[in-house]
This record gives structure tokens, C-alpha cells and sequence, in this order.
């Protein structure tokens, strides 16, 4: 370790850092195993770091020191100006101010992005000028997605409260170019950077390449959204001659519901098959050992997104199994071999173009470790967490 390393190290140990988590959903969600992985990342860069991590459903655990798990008083499927929910914003903000305000001494406050209220806004306020600096994490264009989601109680709290916020703003994290413009146009010009979503490489295994190229095996895995755009992969397998398709789809959400019955419609029962929820492990494996292609977002343009940092797409590239998604990612640029990009529109997914990609990929045997390579070297918080470090430090 030279000098410079050393440096570094010494002014890392100084800081301290307070990332504060609004999720709702368990720390064994998807959400809250990245935050766990950024976390463990500046853990190992020497930060000194502390998580409060509010969830609504259950505590769950976590093998790693600086980890506060809070349990809110909220039913989580309740609206957001619900009288729980708005019980919920000041319960957050008497627990930040009896344990990080009244108790810790001063160091960055780093919030991943969760609409704000008046009880947090304050917290805010005093933690800013008890000499906190506040820095938000932002995923998305926080308006715009609400609106389109018709979540009109969290656009109206962002209206209301979200850009006050920024009066309090020492810098911001943007996990895409577009999102920081966005940010940069609704909380002014502050220290910002662009860093898009990482992950812990170590904890995929590489899946074992299937060598039978008949059925075509397509595998989607997440919390299942409208913005996935699942129903035009249904109707380009319903248009296709090609009936050798089989798309497996792991995971509930909201538009679980809606595909269940488009199935139906289109006569693929049997094509496609519906798991509930698989936590990491072998069941989990298999689907990925067996699988030709991973299905990636299919429609963030509904979003209004051209642009993402997906941790899906990360998870499968860390696998090594080749994907397909229709958005621009920050870290997968349009050279990958490993990956089929398609249009970010309405129409059914081109079934003879998915199966062209899988037999290119299966032609080259090595493709799962040249994807995991890849992972390790750009996608990993290993990688990324230097990056931030040395960001907060010039704060």
C-alpha cells in the first residue's frame, strides 16, 4: 500500500456515514440485499457505516455489524396518505432523531430517495444544521414514475416536501445520467455523481451452460411490473410458428394477475410456467443452469426511462446467462456480445430474434465465464464503492 493508499484508507476510517433505508419491503427483498452488498462494500473500503434499514414486513436477519433493522407500524399495502402510513413518516422521523440527531456524532447522512414528509424534512433540517451532510440516492425521476404509476399520494408528499429537500443537500447520487439531470432540474446544481447499481458478484454462482438447444428456454426472475413488459414477450410467443418456447417467470407482483390471463387468452398454458417467489439457492440454480435466455425490462418506456442501472440484468450477467431487455443501461454498453437489445415499444417481441441470439450464445461454449468476468470488473460494489467513497470524501 502506497502513500496515497494510505492516505485514503486513514481519511475512510474518519468518516462516518449513516445510509438510512425507507423500503417497506424485508432486508431479503431484492432492494434489501443491495443495500446490504453497498453497505458490506464500504464496510470493506473502511468506512465506518450504519444502516437503518425501516421495513413494514418482516425483520429478517443480517450477518453484518452496523445493521439497524426497524420495523415500522404500518400495514405496507396501504396508500401512502394513509392516516398508518403518514403515522409511519413521523415514526421514522422520532426514531432518526432520538438515534442518529440526539446521539451520533456528525458524519454524512446517506438516504436512498423515499418521498419525504414534514416530520422528515425537519429531521433533515436539524440533522443539517447540527453539521450533518445530507446526501440523497436517487433510482428514478421520482415525479414522473408516480404519476405514471398512479401513485397520486406520493407525487403530491414530492411536490410538497421532496424539493424543499434540497435546500438541505450537501450532494446527490444518481444510478443514470437521466435520472441526475432530472434531480439536477428539481433540487438545483449541487456535487453529484453518476453510479449505477452494483451488486456482490460472490454471492451467484455461475450457472452450468444446458447443452440441449431444444425447447427454448427463456427465464425472467424479479418483482413483476408493468414496466417489465412481459405481455409483448406473450404475444410475440403467441404470433410465433415457432411453439418450442418455454418462458419460465419466477417471481408475484402487481401485473402477475394481468399475464396469468393473457396466458390463457393466447392458449400458452403449458409454454408458460408460473413459479411463486424462490429465494437464493438450488431450485433457484437449476431454472439458471437449465435457461437459454434471461428477460430483462421489455418496457421502461413506460416509465418515460430511456435509460437504467438494472440490478436484474447485473444478477444475470454475474451468472453468465445471456439476456435480452429494450433500455440503455449506464454500465452494458451497446458493444456486449452477451446481450439483445431490442425496441422500447408497444410491439410483440420478435420470437425468431430471440432464438437467432440463443444459438449465437450457445456457440460460444465460454460465454458464461466472459460474462462473470465482466461482472467482477465493472458491476461489482467492490468496483463502485472507491468511486463514491472518494465522491462523499471531497463533500
Amino acid at each position: 500500500m502506497d502513500m496515497v493508499d494510505v492516505r485514503c484508507f486513514i481519511q475512510c476510517v474518519k468518516m462516518r456515514l449513516y445510509y438510512i433505508a425507507v423500503v417497506y419491503d424485508s432486508i431479503r427483498s431484492g432492494v434489501g440485499q443491495k443495500i446490504v452488498a453497498q453497505l458490506n462494500a464500504m464496510q470493506r473500503n473502511g468506512v465506518n457505516t450504519t444502516l437503518f434499514y425501516f421495513t413494514a414486513t418482516d425483520i429478517g436477519d443480517v450477518n453484518l455489524s452496523g445493521v439497524n433493522i426497524v420495523r415500522l407500524p404500518v400495514d405496507p399495502t396501504v396508500g401512502y396518505l394513509n392516516i398508518g402510513k403518514l403515522r409511519a413518516g413521523r415514526f421514522v422521523a422520532d426514531y432518526l432523531r432520538d438515534r442518529l440527531l440526539n446521539r451520533m456524532p456528525p458524519g454524512i447522512v446517506y438516504f436512498r430517495y423515499h418521498p419525504p414528509d414534514a416530520y422528515t424534512l425537519r429531521v433533515f433540517h436539524a440533522l443539517a444544521l447540527k453539521g450533518f451532510k445530507l446526501v440523497t440516492e436517487h433510482q428514478t425521476k421520482e415525479v414522473d414514475e408516480y404519476l405514471l404509476q398512479r401513485s397520486y399520494s406520493k407525487a403530491m408528499l414530492e411536490f410538497m416536501y421532496g424539493r424543499r429537500l434540497g435546500r438541505y443537500l450537501s450532494g446527490m447520487v444518481a444510478v443514470t445520467h437521466e435520472v441526475l439531470s432530472y434531480q439536477m432540474k428539481v433540487r438545483g446544481k449541487l456535487p453529484a455523481i453518476v453510479l449505477g447499481n452494483g451488486i456482490d458478484v460472490e454471492r451467484y454462482p455461475v450457472r452450468k451452460m444446458s447443452m440441449e438447444r431444444y425447447p427454448l428456454r427463456l427465464l425472467f426472475v424479479g418483482r413483476i411490473q408493468r414496466w417489465h413488459g412481459l405481455d409483448r414477450l406473450l404475444k410475440g410467443m403467441a404470433m410465433s410458428d415457432k411453439t418450442g418456447v418455454i418462458l419460465e417467470i419466477v417471481g408475484e407482483g402487481d401485473e402477475l394477475p394481468k399475464l396469468k390471463k393473457l396466458t390463457t387468452k393466447f392458449g400458452l398454458e403449458g409454454r408458460v410456467i408460473f413459479h411463486n417467489f424462490l429465494p437464493p439457492g438450488r431450485e433457484l440454480d437449476e431454472l439458471f443452469n437449465r435457461a437459454h435466455v434471461g428477460i430483462g425490462a421489455l418496457g421502461i418506456h413506460r416509465c418515460g426511462f430511456n435509460e437504467t442501472a438494472s440490478i436484474k440484468l447485473r444478477e444475470y450477467c454475474a451468472r453468465g446467462i445471456p439476456f435480452v431487455d429494450a433500455s440503455d443501461d449506464v454500465d452494458i454498453g451497446e458493444g456486449f456480445e452477451f446481450r439483445l437489445k431490442i425496441e422500447a415499444d408497444e410491439s410483440p417481441v420478435d420470437v425468431d430474434e430471440i432464438w437467432g441470439f440463443a444459438n449465437r450464445m450457445m456457440s460460444v461454449s465460454e460465454h458464461p465465464s466472459m460474462m462473470r468476468e465482466y461482472a467482477e470488473r465493472y458491476l461489482d460494489w467492490r468496483v463502485k464503492i472507491p468511486k463514491l467513497v472518494h465522491f462523499l470524501m471531497r463533500l
